[in-house]
This record gives structure tokens, sequence and C-alpha cells, in this order.
């Protein structure tokens, strides 16, 4: 069976450790109340190398204070 994108995301952030974690439910810039999956961490560069080893390409990416958020506003 299948993965959801949801379980490929959380398969990600435990891969990253505790300072990551999935963000569901995220509304990005110009997505006008949109909803779309996202992973939140320190290291920009860490979840878009591990995002992209399980497919997840066009990431956009948003500061949320002390962390970023990458996201994937085609991803739901």
């Amino acid at each position: 069976m299948a993965k959801t994108n949801l379980e490929k995301m959380k398969e990600i952030v435990e891969k990253l450790g505790e300072d990551y974690s999935v963000y569901e439910n995220y509304s990005g810039r110009f997505m006008f109340g949109k909803k779309c999956l996202g992973i939140v961490g320190p290291n920009v560069e860490a979840i878009k190398s591990a995002a992209s080893k399980k497919g997840f390409k066009r990431a956009s990416i948003d500061n949320m204070g002390l962390n970023m958020i990458i996201y994937w506003p085609h991803i739901q």
C-alpha cells in the first residue's frame, strides 16, 4: 500500500530529529486560505535535501520566527 504524503513527511521529520515537525494545514503566501503540508525546523537545506529524496519538489519557504517552514502549496 502506498504511503500518503503526510506519512512520508512524518518519516522525514523522524529522521531529521526533534527540532523538526510536520505542519498540517499551513496557508502560505499567496495561497488565499488554501491549506497544504509543510515541515518546520531550523535548517532549510536539511529539510529540502531530505524532502527531495522522498519526491517532494518545488517547495516554498517562509520565516516562522526562530524557525523556517518549507511547504508545498500543491500538496494537501
